[in-house]
């Protein structure tokens, strides 16, 4: 069991690699377009990687809202199943005790 989640971790870091590569080359070569410098630019004075940084702010605030909403929706799945698993478990007492 400990292999296949080193497994599991060891593929997303890999796509999570992956990503922040393809990440840096969209933002490179988008805002390098039309003679501009670019964002990663190779000369620090030049560039502007705090803008990159900004960029990466946003992408994680939007990912904790997809997590917000995941998480919600996940207890609103297991609070309807838990509300049905407690109705049954009463029947099945009610039926035992030999009430209507």
């Amino acid at each position: 069991m400990s292999s296949l989640a080193m497994v599991m971790f060891m593929v997303s870091m890999a796509v999570a690699s992956l990503v922040a590569s393809l990440l840096t080359n969209i933002v490179d070569s988008v805002t390098g377009q039309g003679g501009g410098v670019s964002w990663l630019s190779s000369d620090i004075d030049e560039g502007h990687v705090d803008y990159y940084y900004w960029l990466l702010s946003f992408l994680t605030l939007l990912n904790f809202v997809y997590y917000l909403i995941c998480c919600r929706v996940h207890r609103s799945f297991s609070s309807s199943e838990s509300r049905l698993s407690h109705a049954v478990d009463e029947e099945r007492y009610d039926g035992i005790e030999g009430k209507p």
